[in-house]
């Protein structure tokens, strides 16, 4: 005779589900490179906007591979607004993502960094959303706004 104790079967772990796993937050390193790979520049292009002083571009380009490494934060805030003068980028959004909890944080494309703060309509097309981490640019053939 055998003797079966209920806790002793146990069903086999149900596999996870990695589309309804909560992504991580999209950092400020992660938004600046987002938006710097959309604009089509390289970390050396940028730093060529920045600066045209050939002597600084080595320096420019290390701050920003160093502003793009995960866990880093610029300190000051003049360099975000620098990067927003030669790059599609919202220095707002940059200290939202460094300061605020993540349930503040504004909602960001994962494909291009758009997020609900830029404009409504770019490159003559109307942008929105068509999922809950990408917009319509990033998923084309889906209704804006869902």
């Amino acid at each position: 005779m055998m003797h079966v104790f209920p806790d002793s079967f146990r069903p086999a772990p149900a596999e996870v589900d990695a589309a309804a796993q909560p992504l991580p937050p999209i950092t400020p390193a992660a938004y600046l490179r987002l938006r710097r790979v959309h604009a089509g520049l390289t970390v050396a292009q940028l730093a060529g906007r920045i600066t045209s002083d050939p002597a600084q571009h080595s320096m420019a380009t290390a701050m920003l591979h160093l502003l793009e490494t995960p866990g880093v934060v610029a300190r000051h805030r003049d360099t975000t607004r620098a990067l927003a003068r030669v790059l599609p980028f919202d220095a707002a959004v940059y200290w939202q993502l460094a300061t605020d909890p993540v349930e503040a944080h504004p909602r960001i494309c994962r494909g291009c960094g758009y997020t609900v703060w830029d404009a409504y309509s770019v490159e003559d097309m109307l942008l929105g959303w068509a999922t809950d981490t990408s917009c319509t640019r990033c998923t084309p053939g889906t209704d804006a706004d869902q």
